[in-house]
């Protein structure tokens, strides 16, 4: 697996382009807009991009770059929002497991951020769009939709390695044990408790 990142200043987003070494299909996450460069990877690798991935329907993570890529591929958009999928993929619903441009990929509901917003965990990397920033949660509306964030990340990603990297849709990359030990907010663990007294699974 290859990861090319490539950043937008409309709305200063992350997108990600992956790359399968073994099948040469290619994803692509949260699309946020599509230059010469992000096609370039695609061509020059000898990629087919089959599959597109939104890990939630806020604008700028697809409304540019969704566009430009339906003109010029064909790639099968998933995304819990049927308005995004239309009839050219396929609407996720709950936690699943799918094979996508040949990977085994988990997609994980975390509803918070937006009600439609997902994880996407391929091989020991995981998207997490706008739910889980480095350091910080994701932005919520009220009180309670952070509440349900915080639930759905501490059982969502607390299971997992120290080890697993973790890849935004602002901002730089972490890894678990990063934000176990420093974004304590995100998982809904008190100040007070050290990182070592944290239970892992």
């Amino acid at each position: 697996m290859k990861i090319y990142p490539h950043y937008s200043v409309l709305g200063s987003v992350n997108s990600y382009l992956v790359g399968n070494e073994e099948s040469k299909e290619a994803l692509i996450i949260d699309p946020g807009k599509i230059t010469g460069e992000v096609l370039d990877h695609i061509e020059k690798n000898g990629y087919r991009l089959t599959a597109v991935c939104i890990t939630h329907n806020h604008f700028h993570h697809h409304g540019y770059g969704l566009r430009t890529l339906l003109k010029i591929y064909k790639p099968k958009i998933y995304a819990a929002d049927q308005v995004l999928v239309q009839r050219s993929g396929k609407v996720l619903r709950g936690d699943c497991t799918l094979t996508i441009a040949g990977f085994t990929v988990d997609c994980l509901s975390v509803p918070g951020h937006s009600p439609d917003s997902y994880l996407f965990k391929i091989e020991h990397c995981i998207f997490t769009g706008d739910s889980l920033t480095a350091g910080t949660p994701g932005y919520t509306l009220h009180s309670f939709a952070a509440k349900t964030l915080t639930e759905q990340l501490s059982k969502k990603l607390l299971k997992y390695r120290d080890e697993l990297l973790l890849f935004p849709g602002h901002g730089p990359p972490s890894t678990i044990g990063a934000e176990r030990r420093f974004n304590s907010a995100a998982f809904g663990i008190p100040q007070n408790l050290q990182p070592d007294h944290a239970v892992l699974s």
